[in-house]
């Protein structure tokens, strides 16, 4: 699978910043999300990666990572994990760069289906193909995930969006950034519940 010019080369040039900074860190380097699902829009998409280090990160590891992924510009997203038997979840602190912003706590990024997209759709910038190295979720776990997410997250996010739209004049317009989110999101997970895959 190739990925769009333009997204590839946002990726290669944080791994080269990562390089620099940090020879010999990164072993291999995904590229996921909408970067190789076809639907990466330029100046408007992410691009999400996934790092696999060859140790666990020092604190100035961590440093030297914070100041490569220096908020501004396009968004490079994506987490950076040293043990592939051993995923990260959501709940768990985890290196990662959210948004432009590099963290170091519990990472949003890191769920049963961002590990089932890699397993299943990531490029390999460097290293082998996801498909080869990376373990594929527990079923059991990943479809608990996403009731999970279902009845908590998005439940809460309709129960906000009903109090918000009772509040705003009829003739606003709504974001159509928030719109998208909102009607899209709820649909993809529902279509990983049916088929065991990740749809863009």
């Amino acid at each position: 699978m190739s990925l769009p010019p333009a997204a590839e080369a946002l990726a290669t040039d944080r791994l080269n910043a990562v390089d620099a900074a940090l020879p010999g860190l990164v072993e291999a380097f995904w590229v996921t999300g909408s970067a190789t699902s076809g639907d990466w829009w330029p100046e408007v998409s992410d691009v999400d990666f996934v790092a696999l280090t060859s140790r666990v990160p020092t604190g100035d590891d961590l440093a030297a990572l914070a100041a490569v992924h220096v908020p501004g510009g396009p968004h490079v997203d994506g987490v950076y994990v040293s043990d592939l038997t051993d995923l990260p979840s959501a709940e768990e602190p985890a290196p990662h760069v959210q948004d432009g912003v590099f963290a170091t706590g519990a990472c949003g990024l890191c769920t049963p289906v961002a590990w089932l997209e890699l397993r299943t759709r990531g490029v390999a910038l460097r290293g082998p193909a996801p498909a080869e190295v990376v373990p594929a979720p527990d079923p059991a776990a990943l479809r608990a995930w996403l009731l999970g997410n279902l009845h908590g997250y998005w439940s809460q996010e309709a129960d906000r969006l009903e109090r918000a739209l009772a509040d705003r004049p009829e003739d606003q317009p709504l974001s159509a950034v928030g719109t998208c989110w909102v009607v899209l999101g709820p649909p993809r997970l529902h279509a990983t519940l049916v088929t065991g895959e990740v749809i863009s």
